[in-house]
């Protein structure tokens, strides 16, 4: 189901055909940009000022000064105070209110109060909505319409069907508005008018929001089916609250009986996950802050960090989750190499202008008075900048004027060298073509919100000075359920060596088989971002070994922002039974930490995270496989081409196998040699002969032991749920 027209044609239909029970399942596919994207929502009232003829004269207040209910007719309330009473041998709350005012309600939809204004999203006391949704329409007015009638009618009456239709297509078409599209959610017609057997939501980690419009499509889809499957690969994201709107929509019950209401997730963070509290006191010569008592200000704030407590898995995902790997339902499934973080150093011209530049970052965050709000771009730009330090744009911040002061002026150095890390992504790309493996490159900076950040064109035109053949896969490029037949095509059909894209464009829903080499030029901030696209190539019908690659450079942002997604993956991989040292997680010394938060924490401390171990330790903690590419990565290799030898040179030459040619006294590995052994070997069935007596002997111990619970046969799946 494309548009939401389709699945309302398709029912409608169907309910007046007499609502015919289906020979055959019917199944509905619908995309969560159907499912989720709605008609612009505004209000549906507005402040009334009425005056009588006496309050006019007279300037006195008007009688009705509000936002008045279309549905009960009273004026819309803020609420100034809570107090409690005893009413009836109840405690019940009562509010001060007063009329809401035009400056309260403003121009958002609010459900829950916020940090200054109050809720306006329905009627104080009928509970009714007082937003509604709108569109453009064709006619501006009324009497526009009634023009268009006064045509129509007669050819109505005449039953001329000829001019009917032609009145109709003369109509004026819809007018198109980004602001105002014309279309209705598909959850809002499923919600009141479907109901389904089954429901099978993929990919449901991306509906963990709480007040997104995803995650309330998912509460609003689980109310209409009777049966709910939920699947997803990355269900945490390194924090437990990763499922508690989830656990909600899913197994209510199970959260209403374990004590929790829909909005106390600082409640669930403090009982399964990690919440680093910061005390703030005054710096006083005394004990106490205040000048004339023994007391003082004190404040505290939480944070939620990376963390998970296996007691979560116990209580609300036992009963209610089947964990399935990938090697459960693969038979045979390829290797996965995930290499440790290779770092790079920088150039001394490098290192000097990103020097220069943070220095001139924390001078401005010191000296100016909004300096706070630095902070969080010279992050960006601390981890963006090494990566393109030819057309990286210059650091403005908006003053409270609006204007733009100029931060930090961008120094630019020669694009004709070729960077450390460029260097180190070519030795990679050409050690993978030489053994005729193609290659995906993931980057973050696209340039789609600042032209000069975009890095893709730089690195094709460095991959281009190697030989390889190089395509670029964005937004614009082909339909996003196209992608994986473009990509495909491009690789094994035109020949391309490599393809360059952004990790969010293939997360998810796409198989990258064509492709077994990912290579992370840069990381992005979401772990599910990352857990997801690492999985592309690996998949049921891959054939050639995965190999994942992850580059950084040394001693600057880029290597703290790997330290720090290392150990929220850590977290996640560990509530999943699969704590692993290899990949990203190789380089972790210690099991805390929150990506983007703490390193703007470290940056307010002035100190930047620790990090534990050398590149050549995190490199001895990985796998044989492994070490031994990163040990091949530098060596220059020509590329191979498949040669299928004749019968001729096989008799001449060597065996030959299925799958493998050897030559006289050419290596063979320790499995090529194990598979050769096999293929002479004379396989030796032994019988074993058993007496009646020693059945009945056998069967006697059974029944004295009493039943017990049958072993899993060879052909049945097991699901080890905690495999390290």
């Amino acid at each position: 189901m494309n548009k939401t027209e389709d699945l309302i044609r398709y029912h409608v239909d169907w309910v007046r055909g007499g609502r015919k029970k289906p020979t055959k399942p019917v199944y509905f596919v619908i995309a969560f940009t159907t499912l989720r994207n709605d008609a612009a929502i505004r209000p549906a009232v507005e402040f009334n000022y009425k005056y009588t003829d006496r309050q006019k004269e007279e300037q006195t207040e008007p009688y009705r000064k509000g936002i008045y209910c279309p549905h009960c007719g009273k004026p819309h309330q803020t609420i100034e105070s809570t107090r409690a009473e005893i009413q009836d041998d109840k405690e019940v709350e009562v509010h001060s209110t007063h009329n809401m005012t035009a400056e309260e309600f403003g121009t958002s939809r609010r459900i829950h109060r916020g940090t200054a204004l109050p809720p306006n999203a329905f009627c104080y006391y009928c509970k009714e909505s007082l937003w509604t949704r709108k569109v453009e329409r064709r006619y501006k007015n009324f009497a526009e319409w009634v023009q268009h009638e006064k045509r129509l009618l007669p050819a109505i009456v005449a039953k001329d069907q000829v001019a009917i239709r032609q009145i109709q297509e003369e109509q004026p078409r819809y007018p198109t508005s980004t602001s105002m599209p014309r279309r209705v959610a598909a959850i809002e017609y499923i919600r009141r008018k479907m109901k389904f057997d089954f429901c099978i939501v993929d990919e449901v980690h991306e509906l963990k929001g709480g007040m997104t419009a995803q995650g309330n499509a998912l509460g609003s889809i689980v109310s209409s089916a009777k049966k709910i499957l939920a699947g997803t690969g990355t269900l945490f994201g390194g924090k437990a609250e990763d499922i508690f709107y989830l656990s909600f929509r899913l197994f209510s019950k199970d959260m209403h009986e374990a004590g929790y209401e829909y909005g106390e997730i600082t409640k669930f963070n403090e009982e399964f996950g990690n919440i680093e509290e910061t005390h703030y006191e005054r710096k006083e010569n005394s004990v106490y802050s205040n000048s004339n008592s023994r007391g003082g200000q004190r404040s505290s704030r939480k944070k939620v960090v990376p963390g998970i407590s296996s007691f979560i898995f116990g209580k609300f995902l036992l009963h209610n989750v089947v964990n399935v790997r990938l090697k459960d339902v693969w038979p045979d499934p390829v290797e996965l190499v995930d290499t440790p973080t290779i770092f790079v150093d920088m150039t001394p011209e490098q290192k000097q202008h990103y020097d220069q530049m943070i220095s001139t970052f924390e001078r401005k965050i010191d000296s100016r008075d909004d300096g706070y709000k630095l902070i969080t771009q010279m992050l960006d730009y601390g981890i963006a900048y090494p990566d393109n330090p030819f057309t990286f744009p210059n650091a403005y911040l908006k003053n409270e004027t609006g204007e733009r002061d100029l931060i930090w002026s961008a120094t630019h150095i020669d694009e004709d060298q070729t960077t450390p890390k460029e260097a180190k992504l070519q030795d990679i790309v050409q050690n993978e073509m030489s053994e005729g493996r193609k290659s995906i490159v993931y980057v973050r900076d696209t340039g789609s919100t600042v032209a000069q950040r975009d890095v893709r064109p730089r690195l094709k035109q460095k991959l281009e000075e190697i030989g390889a053949k190089v395509c670029i896969l964005d937004t614009t490029t082909t339909a996003t359920n196209r992608r994986s037949e473009w990509l495909e095509k491009k690789m094994l059909e035109e020949g391309y060596d490599v393809c360059i894209v952004s990790q969010e464009l293939v997360k998810v829903g796409l198989d990258l088989l064509c492709t077994p080499t990912l290579i992370y030029y840069q990381f992005s901030w979401s772990l599910f971002t990352i857990n997801q696209s690492s999985r592309r190539s690996w998949r049921i019908g891959q054939t050639q070994e995965c190999r994942l690659f992850y580059l950084a450079y040394k001693d600057c942002y880029q290597h703290y922002m790997a330290d720090l997604i290392a150990r929220k993956n850590k977290a996640t991989q560990a509530i999943n039974g699969d704590v692993s040292s290899e990949g990203i997680s190789a380089m972790l010394g210690s099991d805390s930490g929150d990506l983007q938060s703490m390193l703007i924490q470290s940056i307010k401390n002035g100190d930047k995270p620790a990090l534990e171990g050398s590149a050549e330790e995190w490199i001895s903690q990985t796998s044989d496989r492994a070490r031994e590419i990163l040990t091949n990565i530098a060596k220059a290799k020509a590329p191979i081409k498949p040669v299928v030898p004749t019968g001729k040179d096989t008799e001449e030459k060597g065996i030959v196998t299925e799958h493998h040619s050897f030559e006289d006294g050419e290596f063979i590995s320790t499995e090529d040699a194990a598979e050769l052994i096999d293929l002479f070997n004379v396989v030796e069935t032994i019988t074993n002969i058993v007496t009646v007596a020693e059945l009945q002997e056998k069967q006697a111990k059974l029944k004295k032991r009493g039943k017990k619970k049958a072993s899993v046969s060879d052909d049945q799946l097991t699901f080890d749920l905690f495999a390290m």
